[in-house]
């Protein structure tokens, strides 16, 4: 989510893996006949959607150095979701267009965005899901995750982000729910501030795929690691401003 986000992370797939190039089927552009991948980009949106009772379209202004970038945000919500969760794509959007694309660039050798706005023209909209774990949590990925994911020890996937090149468009689904009481790197009980993590974590696989489209296929790991790394900086911001299901 998390390319899985465990409680919400993306695992790699190793039969897709050369020396130089990796494959992260969570975070995934899909490269088929346009036909079949808009096929199967929907399929992929459907068992979310089954579970949205309301969607709200929302014009979202993101400031970047002090300059507003507006993103087209669906976002698509149960009976229990939190609408303030749309305050933690902007936050983190914000810090990580500001600080994470650069320095995650630099570390790769990655010529970063002359202008961040390229950035922005790569989106056309974002389909956001609040939606339940158990969408996200098939047997396959569970065992893939296990095995492949570049950071060990979770075992619920709680995010995940896709692609559609043709369209522009990004699918990001997250989700807190008793599924992640199975969880071996949270508490349930004490940590529901990971569903804002979650969503933080996400974000940063948008901006590195819409940044630099196709990088993400030669930097999968790289990409998982550096989510993770700014999700762990987040967690005392996602705390802070935590708004419990009501």
């Amino acid at each position: 989510m998390l390319p899985l986000f465990l409680l919400g992370c993306q695992p790699q797939d190793p039969k897709h893996s050369s020396k130089n190039k990796s494959h992260s089927p969570e975070h995934e552009e899909i490269f088929l006949d346009e036909k079949k991948e808009l096929k199967q980009f929907e399929k992929h949106a459907l068992k979310f959607k089954v579970h949205t009772v309301k969607t709200e379209s929302l014009s979202v202004a993101i400031p970047v150095h002090k300059k507003i970038q507006n993103i087209k945000v669906n976002f698509h919500m149960m009976d229990h979701t939190v609408p303030e969760d749309i305050d933690h794509v902007i936050l983190a959007s914000t810090q990580i267009l500001e600080d994470v694309i650069p320095a995650t660039y630099k570390k790769l050798g990655i010529a970063p965005p002359q202008d961040l706005r390229a950035c922005f023209d790569n989106i056309d909209q974002i389909e956001l899901y609040h939606t339940k774990c158990q969408t996200m949590n098939s047997d396959k990925m569970r065992k893939d995750l296990d095995e492949s994911y570049p950071v060990k020890g979770g075992s619920v996937v709680a995010g995940q982000t896709q692609s559609d090149r043709s369209t522009r468009t990004f699918t990001v689904s997250y989700c807190y729910d008793d599924m992640l009481k199975a969880s071996t790197k949270i508490s349930y009980e004490e940590d529901k501030h990971y569903r804002e993590v979650t969503l933080a974590h996400e974000m940063v696989h948008v901006w590195l795929a819409a940044c630099k489209p196709g990088a993400k296929f030669i930097f999968a790991r790289e990409f998982e690691l550096a989510a993770w790394e700014f999700h762990q900086g987040y967690e005392a911001t996602a705390k802070k401003l935590h708004i419990d299901y009501r």
